[in-house]
């Protein structure tokens, strides 16, 4: 007997992300961050070069993306405890020594009100506590990571800490804790059904056990049976025979995650069909 129709991203196909835009879907608006807006960031190289990127501050999570049009933040900051500190009147310091990726940030624009401005935001979301959930940027569609740590040889496991730099870590959620079941659960009773994105990171058995737990919360009422909810595949491990029909790739090899997690954010929907065949012996 045929189970319901679950869509998956082919992850090669890109159109613009307008296409799955669920606006006017009655969901309340998201909150507007602190501050927004252009900065230059210095590197993080010997020589030191100035990048003007787009700056979100939400809460205590800093977020900085390549353009305002961006889907996907290139670096999500921590900054809750870290100390904030103007070392010239041209830019502003953060210095984050639990970071695993920089032990401090060099922040500057071309208004000194506007670098102000920018600081004492900084120094007030420095005393805030963690966010206890994820953020709901209606501007963009939402990736939402379901990690099996096991999968790969225990490949998922390393792959969290980097997926929460673009992600954020409230966005990254381990099946090991419940599954997917609870975790998709907990998102929709959060926001309810809104546009975001579940990337799947693991073998074709996990991908399996999202779709299976989709079908149970639409079977149990937590989900319509109307409504969709894509799914992306970023496969570990080996084999990835599902994964490898849908262009996905046969197996993560420390690629570089930003491309691939635009690409789940504005890649065609698919639409894929599974069956549950059931066999009886007779005589």
């Amino acid at each position: 007997s045929p189970t319901m129709n679950t869509p998956l991203l082919g992850l090669m196909a890109q159109i613009p992300p307008a296409q799955f835009d669920n606006a006017g879907s009655g969901e309340p608006s998201a909150p507007k961050p602190a501050m927004q807006g252009y900065l230059y960031k210095q590197s993080h190289t010997t020589v030191k070069k100035k990048q003007k990127c787009w700056f979100e501050l939400w809460g205590p999570e800093l977020r900085y993306f390549q353009d305002k049009s961006s889907n996907v933040a290139s670096r999500v900051i921590l900054i809750n405890g870290c100390q904030v500190s103007e070392v010239k009147t041209c830019s502003v310091t953060i210095q984050t020594p639990n970071d695993k990726f920089a032990r401090s940030y060099v922040l500057s624009c071309d208004s000194s009100d506007e670098l102000q401005r920018w600081r004492q935001a900084l120094l007030q979301a420095s005393s805030l506590p963690p966010l206890v959930r994820s953020l709901n940027v209606t501007e963009r569609v939402p990736i939402v990571a379901l990690v099996n740590s096991k999968s790969g040889g225990k490949q998922g496991a390393s792959l969290k800490a980097t997926l929460a730099k673009h992600l954020g870590p409230n966005n990254v959620m381990d099946l090991a804790n419940g599954g997917p079941k609870a975790r998709i659960k907990e998102r929709l009773e959060q926001y309810g059904v809104d546009n975001t994105r579940y990337l799947v990171c693991g073998g074709d058995g996990t991908v399996g056990w999202t779709l299976q737990d989709l079908d149970f919360l639409k079977d149990h009422g937590s989900l319509s049976p109307d409504v969709t909810v894509p799914v992306a595949v970023l496969p570990l491990g080996t084999g990835n025979d599902l994964a490898r029909t849908l262009k996905c790739g046969g197996g993560y090899a420390g690629e570089k995650l930003l491309p691939i997690l635009h690409a789940a954010a504005t890649s065609e929907l698919t639409q894929f069909d599974r069956w549950k065949v059931v066999m009886t012996v007779k005589g």
